[in-house]
């Protein structure tokens, strides 16, 4: 798997100045206008011009592919924008359809804990992705009982069958151990701990710190990704 490197454009610049100063040959322009799929005049000098045909022009401050490669092997995050870097990051946390989980389902049926909602602007399911859809990720875990997911017998948690115990000190130790060791079954959590809890008669409630993988271990992460296909788990 390959990933482009890629220029910034400054103004002024046409693609033969491009071509010229990062290509070294300005007989190249035209593999800039084939890659990155433009359309004369190619550059526009504002995002207002831009808008014409944004599919196929550039403006000042874009971002240009050229015809080099990195192989994923080779990336190093040092030499990425704080931009590249996020959608990288986003990338590596991954996208879901975008499910409501209701917040008090206490009265409610099993059938209203969550459901799919369509995107208001766009004929298709709503879309999470990034720290969203590990928040989502999280939430689902801990609803869903563990061994019941089809295909993952390792997917949810136990606490399911912990409701109806007596509420005492073995129980909510087993209950913050449950919740802690649930989130952590996700690839992407760094840390959790139990920040605050209120053992009330025979309920629990408590509220949860999670620290999310930082941009290097998504980094390689999205690299193990790319070259095998399937996330490292250690």
């Amino acid at each position: 798997m390959a990933f482009y490197k890629t220029h910034v454009i400054r103004a002024g610049e046409t693609l033969q100045d491009i071509a010229t100063q990062q290509l070294n040959d300005v007989s190249r322009w035209y593999e800039l206008v084939t890659l990155n799929n433009l359309v004369y005049p190619y550059i526009v000098p504002t995002n207002k011009d831009r808008i014409k045909d944004i599919d196929h022009l550039l403006t000042v401050g874009d971002r240009i592919k050229l015809p080099e490669e990195n192989s994923i092997s080779q990336m190093d995050i040092n030499k990425y924008s704080k931009s590249e870097i996020k959608d990288i990051y986003d990338m590596s946390m991954g996208m879901d359809i975008a499910v409501n989980i209701h917040p008090d389902y206490s009265n409610g049926s099993i059938d209203e804990l969550a459901y799919m909602y369509p995107n208001k602007s766009h004929n298709d399911l709503a879309k999470v992705s990034g720290i969203d859809n590990l928040k989502q990720s999280i939430q689902m875990r801990l609803m869903t009982q563990y061994g019941t997911l089809p295909y993952h017998p390792n997917y949810g948690t136990h606490l399911l069958s912990i409701i109806g115990d007596k509420m005492n000190n073995d129980t909510i130790s087993r209950i913050k151990i449950e919740i802690i060791r649930t989130i952590k079954t996700d690839v992407r959590v760094k840390d959790a701990k139990i920040a605050q809890y209120v053992a009330d008669g025979d309920s629990f409630t408590c509220s949860v710190e999670v620290t999310p993988m930082d941009a290097n271990d998504e980094f390689n992460m999205f690299v193990d990704l790319a070259n095998t296909g399937q996330m490292r788990f250690e």
